[in-house]
């Protein structure tokens, strides 16, 4: 790894910010609340939820393994 990227162009960073928003925002009070809904939009939070989560933590896993270069804060 001797090139260097902006940390704004990493997979890494992008997959961590994905899973943060699935895991964390929910504790938060950002989410869909189920009795103003139909039981399909609080199926389609939980999915959108998982799908959220597990794209992140897939995009942090694929990220690493195929970084080639080092990040930099410019």
């Amino acid at each position: 790894m001797g090139e260097s990227k902006p940390f704004w162009a990493s997979w890494t960073l992008w997959g961590a910010v994905a899973a943060f928003i699935g895991v964390v925002a929910p504790g938060f009070g950002i989410n869909v609340d189920p009795t103003n809904v139909t039981h399909f939009f609080e199926s389609f939070q939980q999915m959108l939820d998982s799908i959220l989560t597990f794209g992140g933590l897939a995009t942090v896993v694929y990220g690493r393994m195929s970084a080639t270069k080092e990040l930099r804060m410019s």
